[in-house]
């Protein structure tokens, strides 16, 4: 899964031992790896600002974690594996470094959200694994559960909160280093992207036309402040409203098939049959 405003931000070689460290973890049974770029976190769209670290130190603000709450508490502690190397010496079990060169951290679904951020996965578990067939919820792969909002990547992740994902201890992983940074284009600056002609993408490379659209002033949006959760309120606001429409639209689909099984069982009830 890529956004177009994900770009290959590390040289071959990089991507290379990133991409066969992912496939030998799974290989091992670690089915999933998030390759978002470390680049990105200390920007404007990015997994979290500034880095933590294990004491509180200006500029970095200290590493926490939830430990209780399920998966609406405890999903940010994820993103301080990329920067709380001093975890596993302060006694912590929540994740463990399974490759060093390049760096891959191991953990479970207990401490992350679902993300559609850059990852490698094995297709088949993605596919056809159910999470925990113990929990009715989770008694699904990844593949089916995203058929519950399948026009909205941000409702999916919403969903995946709701049902406590958690639960079910997903084993996944993250390369330390990351491959695919994420450039957070405002809206003005993603249409101009779209409105590219041919010519510009024949003249000039990708990279610098993302460039461009970042510097452009007639393109920006007022920054939103450090902290500020305006657009977590409008997403959860739109997320709630696509998912009372699925839910509204299942029932108007539940009732008009019971309506027609009932017709069918007065057909043949009428008619005389005795089997259906």
């Amino acid at each position: 899964f890529l956004e177009g405003d994900f770009v290959v931000g590390v040289p071959p070689d990089s991507l290379r031992a990133q991409l066969e460290a992912a496939a030998l973890l799974r290989g091992a049974g670690l089915p999933l790896t998030r390759l978002q770029s470390r680049a990105t976190i200390n920007q404007p769209g990015g997994l979290d600002a500034p880095c933590c670290s294990a004491a509180s130190a200006t500029p970095h603000r200290e590493c926490r974690y939830r430990l209780h709450g399920g998966s609406w508490a405890c999903s940010p502690n994820w993103r301080n594996f990329y920067c709380d190397v001093d975890m596993p010496a302060r006694g912590a079990v929540l994740m463990a470094t399974c490759v060093r060169r390049p760096t891959m951290r191991c953990f479970s679904s207990t401490d992350a959200n679902w993300s559609n951020r850059p990852f490698l996965a094995d297709r088949r578990w993605f596919l056809h694994a159910p999470l925990e067939p113990s929990i009715k919820a989770l008694n699904a792969s990844l593949g089916e559960l995203s058929q519950v909002v399948p026009d909205d990547n941000g409702a999916f992740e919403v969903h995946m909160l709701n049902i406590d994902w958690g639960r079910a201890a997903v084993p996944l992983c993250l390369s330390a280093d990351g491959v695919f940074e994420h450039y957070g284009y405002s809206q003005p600056q993603r249409a101009m992207l779209r409105s590219l002609s041919d010519a510009d993408l024949a003249t000039r490379s990708y990279l610098d036309l993302l460039a461009a659209a970042r510097r452009d002033p007639a393109a920006k949006e007022p920054p939103v402040a450090p902290g500020s959760n305006r657009g977590l309120r409008g997403a959860n606001a739109a997320t709630l409203a696509r998912l009372a429409h699925v839910r509204a639209r299942d029932k108007t689909r539940r009732d008009e098939r019971r309506r027609r099984s009932r017709r069918l069982l007065l057909f043949f009830s009428n008619s005389g049959h005795k089997h259906f």
